[in-house]
């Protein structure tokens, strides 16, 4: 990552956080939104930690007001004066939420492989499929859903490992079909990827990219948005999927953890 060039600090991961933590004083704070402000889509990351912030601490604040319960109060007794573990037991289970929300989130400076795309380029792949493919009205893809089993068995050959066609039916979705795709590596030799579409009953898409070689150790769901487009990506067993829509983000988190698991299955 970048230092800003204004201040001649480096803004790194960790500065990065504590901006959204509110722990910088003016000039850094000042530093900090200089360089968010030529870098949109890292801007994006750290207003949603800070939204992470607020619904951590409005959920558990309060815990931390409470009486301790009865059955806790001999504990605080044999622990010693100022022991409480009502709110060591809150601020436990705040830790494991924030753990959560850190393996979640994607490093900013993750050191990537040089012979494999880091989760950047892969996801910029699967939005750009998104945004070329959706808007076709004759021909979205290369075989339809009507032939499904055609179309996987094409794909998990071309790509060399087998993956599915997972049924989003119960989320008002259905597929339409499928399509071979190149993927980049890091040296510019074309991979096999994979693009799954799907649409609802008022025409709206969702896409599932699949592509091997790509070098990410996070194996949790990641998010990243760009132009409108909201990508959920995550690895499982040497590959990689991103479900791309222009849908609430919710939605889409709750389709990219069906396919998840019917993946798992």
């Amino acid at each position: 990552m970048s230092g800003a060039r204004e201040s001649g600090q480096a803004v790194d991961e960790a500065m990065l956080h504590a901006y959204a933590d509110g722990q910088l004083d003016a000039a850094l704070r000042a530093t900090v939104e200089t360089w968010l402000a030529e870098h949109p889509e890292i801007a994006e990351d750290v207003q949603e930690w800070r939204a992470q912030n607020e619904a951590l601490q409005a959920a558990f604040d309060p815990v931390l007001e409470q009486p301790i319960p009865a059955r806790l109060a001999g504990l605080s007794e044999r622990r010693g004066p100022g022991a409480n573990p009502w709110r060591q037991a809150a601020a436990a289970i705040g830790l494991l939420v924030l753990g959560g929300v850190a393996g979640w989130l994607a490093p900013l400076d993750k050191p990537w492989s040089e012979t494999a795309p880091g989760p950047s380029a892969f996801v910029a792949d699967a939005a750009a499929a998104y945004r070329l493919y959706t808007v076709e009205v004759r021909h979205p893809v290369e075989v339809g859903g009507d032939q499904e089993t055609h179309l996987v068995a094409w794909l998990s050959k071309r790509l060399g490992s087998k993956i599915a066609a997972p049924k989003l039916a119960d989320f008002g979705f259905h597929l339409v079909g499928g399509r071979l795709l190149p993927g980049q590596s890091a040296g510019g030799q074309a991979i096999p990827a994979a693009l799954l579409m799907y649409e609802d009953v008022t025409g709206k898409r969702v896409t599932c990219y699949v592509a091997g070689n790509v070098d990410n150790h996070e194996t949790a769901f990641q998010f990243r948005q760009a132009d409108g487009v909201s990508t959920f990506f995550w690895i499982d067993n040497g590959l990689g999927y991103a479900m791309s829509g222009e849908i609430e983000r919710d939605k889409l988190l709750a389709l990219a953890r069906e396919v998840y698991r019917q993946l798992e299955l």
